[in-house]
């Protein structure tokens, strides 16, 4: 789900999960981690203008 992004936010697009493992304890930590993308979106606009005749 993609939402829009007026103010510059970084809004979180996916979030993963990886286990951290401490070898000297034999402990593991399951650690979140935010991915997002794209906090400007750029845009191109046109404009034209069509002359009237008389």
């Amino acid at each position: 789900m993609l939402s829009s992004n007026v103010y510059n936010r970084r809004n979180v697009f996916l979030t993963y999960f990886s286990p951290e493992q401490d070898a000297l304890s034999g402990t593991a930590v399951l650690k979140a981690y935010k991915v997002s993308l794209f906090p400007i979106i750029p845009s191109v606009t046109w404009n034209f203008k069509w002359k009237q005749r008389p």
